[in-house]
Formats: C-alpha cells, sequence, structure tokens
C-alpha cells in the first residue's frame, strides 16, 4: 500500500484551497486558479511514480517457517535492508491474525543505534 507523504496533505491545505476561494471570490481568476490547482493534483501522481522506485529499494525478509507453542511467548524478526547510502525513513505496518498479540517492543538493530 502506497501512503501519501505528509507534505502531500499540507499542498491541499495550504495551495488547493486558497486556490479554490480565489477563483470564488474573483470569478475573473477562475483560469488561473484552475490551472494552479490541477498543477497541484498532477504532484500526487508524480509521487505515486517516485514512490515505486523508493520501494523498489527496499527488501523486507521475515522466517520462511514459524513455530510456535500455544500460550507460549514467541518472537520472529523481520529484517529490512535497503540498497544505497542515503538514509531514509521506513514506516512498516503488519497485520497479524486477532490472537497474535503484541508487547510493543521492538528492536531496531544495528541501523537504529
Amino acid at each position: 500500500m502506497i501512503v501519501p507523504d505528509v507534505r502531500l496533505f499540507w499542498l491541499v491545505g495550504a495551495g488547493m484551497l486558497p486556490c479554490a476561494l480565489i477563483a470564488a471570490i474573483f470569478p475573473g481568476h477562475w483560469l488561473f486558479a484552475g490551472l494552479a490547482i490541477l498543477v497541484m493534483l498532477a504532484l500526487p501522481g508524480l509521487d505515486v511514480i517516485l514512490s515505486g522506485k523508493r520501494l523498489s529499494a527496499v527488501q523486507v525478509s521475515t522466517p520462511a517457517l514459524l513455530r510456535y507453542a500455544r500460550g507460549r511467548e514467541g518472537k520472529f524478526d523481520i529484517t529490512v535492508n535497503r540498497r544505497g547510502n542515503v538514509p531514509a525513513t521506513v514506516r512498516i505496518g503488519l497485520v497479524l491474525p486477532e490472537h497474535f498479540g503484541s508487547a510493543g517492543r521492538f528492536d531496531r538493530g544495528a541501523a537504529g543505534r
């Protein structure tokens, strides 16, 4: 799932809303406001295209097989590898069955220290 960058939300609030207001208040400038809104709508599409390149540089791996005893605590490792030397923030979300729980603990590994 692709999550939009926070800057895109600011773009809508700080950019598109004022352009819409300008078009409403000054009807003679609707073309300028409409073109500005179209340019701002193109930016999320560009973000989607560029995010594909960013995602291809990230590899996530988990163990192929997990075995646990019922009623006992267990853990498993998730390894995130990224090509390139440029630091980046990676957000990971896991969808687990209902009977899985979390103690809220995680290890940042070597890269997070």
